[in-house]
C-alpha cells in the first residue's frame, strides 16, 4: 500500500478532510519524524517506535566518531496499535492460486474505491 492508496481508503470512509489536507498532514508528519530522528530523539507513536544506536567500537574515552568505523543504525519496531493488529491476525495456509485470487480481488477493490472517490463522488 502506498500513500495514495491510504488516502483513497481514508476518503472512502467519509473523511471531512480533502485529499490535499491528508497528504499535507502526512508529509508534515514525515518531516517532523525525520527532523527528530536526525537530532537523535526517540519517536514513539501508536504505529511505530524509532530509536537509534551506534555500531562500532570506540577506542577509549578520547576517541571520537569516525565514519569509517562507526555507523548509525535505525531501530524500528511496531507500536502498540500495530502490535495489537499483528497479534489478532489469523494465519492460514494458502495455495498459490488462492493467494493470486485474493491479490486480484484486493486490487479490484482498491481500483473501484479509487474510481468511486474520484469519479462517482468527487469532492
Amino acid at each position: 500500500m502506498n500513500d495514495m492508496t491510504l488516502v483513497t481508503l481514508m476518503l472512502a470512509r467519509g473523511s471531512t478532510l480533502t485529499e490535499t489536507d491528508i497528504l499535507a498532514v502526512m508529509k508534515r508528519a514525515c518531516e517532523e519524524v525525520c527532523e527528530e530522528a536526525a537530532k537523535g530523539n526517540r519517536i514513539t507513536t501508536p504505529l511505530l517506535n524509532l530509536g537509534q544506536s551506534i555500531k562500532g567500537v570506540f577506542n577509549g574515552a578520547d576517541d571520537s566518531h569516525d565514519p569509517g568505523r562507526h555507523t548509525i543504525l535505525l531501530n524500528l519496531t511496531a507500536g502498540n496499535e500495530l502490535r495489537a493488529v499483528a497479534s489478532a491476525v489469523k494465519l492460514q495456509k494458502e495455495t498459490k492460486c488462492a493467494w493470486l485470487l485474493s491479490s486480484l480481488l484486493m486490487y479490484r477493490s482498491a481500483v473501484l474505491t479509487s474510481w468511486l472517490v474520484q469519479e462517482a463522488w468527487p469532492a
